[in-house]
């Protein structure tokens, strides 16, 4: 065998440098691929959250729906009463089909009616009741009014006309006592005469005696009026807080 000459040295050279430059490339293109040398901008991508549903898929053609069976029920509770229809029929829309016995339905209604009317009478009764309870409440809400006003009467005292009443009813009572007094004198008179009879004297002794208490009487009231006795102005006010207790009562019975 020969020795190497200049020329072979040459394209061994030449062939590795190619080798090298392809090597040099496929590493390149590997690490361009995975991003490491030459890192790519980031694709921008719509996404949506996947979740679970139903597919409805509608199908563009024509024809007949048949169904094989439909259950069918009432919406109250009853016996079946009557079947207008039989299998295999053609149903209209708003047909009957079948109904149930309404004896129950309408017993009921019967009942709810009754208790409606019932109820509607009782109303009417309560209400006559509070109307009753309200007229009451308001008489004793007026006689609770008077007991204040005849209270502050016995406070405040007598007026000027009631003491001239009460005068003039005791001179009339002294009048009325003398002239009785002056009638039973002459009857005494007469009767020892013998003029009369001992009933007429009788009778002039009772209006006298009748004459005298009327008198007294007469004085009495005129007493109290010129000065009311605490006993007065006590009664008044028990009368006051009787009044107000009836009154309390009546509303809280309304």
């Amino acid at each position: 065998m020969g020795a190497p000459t200049k020329n072979s040295y040459s394209g061994m050279r030449r062939r590795g440098i190619a080798f090298f430059i392809l090597l040099a490339a496929a590493a390149g293109g590997l690490l361009w691929s995975l991003g490491i040398v030459f890192p790519r901008q980031p694709l921008e991508v719509d996404g949506a959250r996947i979740k679970r549903g139903t597919l409805e898929i509608t199908l563009p053609v024509n024809g007949i729906f048949e169904t094989r069976s439909v259950d069918l029920s009432f919406d109250v509770p009853g016996r079946l009463a009557d079947v207008r229809v039989s299998e295999g029929d053609a149903i209209r829309h708003g047909a009957l089909i079948a109904s149930v016995d309404d004896g129950e339905v309408r017993a009921a209604t019967e009942q709810a009616l009754a208790a409606a009317l019932a109820a509607e009478r009782e109303g009417g009764r309560a209400g006559a009741a509070v109307e009753a309870a309200r007229r009451q409440a308001d008489g004793a809400e007026s006689a609770h009014r008077a007991a204040q006003a005849t209270q502050r009467q016995v406070r405040a005292g007598p007026r000027p006309e009631e003491l001239q009443q009460a005068e003039a009813a005791v001179e009339a009572a002294r009048a009325a006592l003398d002239e009785a007094q002056r009638n039973l004198e002459r009857a005494e008179q007469l009767f020892q005469t013998g003029s009369i009879a001992a009933t007429v004297l009788d009778a002039a002794r009772a209006q006298a005696e009748g004459a005298r208490t009327r008198y007294r009487q007469a004085v009495a009231q005129r007493d109290i009026v010129r000065t009311p006795r605490p006993e007065a102005l006590t009664v008044a006010t028990e009368q006051v807080r009787q009044a107000e207790a009836v009154w309390r009562v009546a509303l809280a019975n309304i």
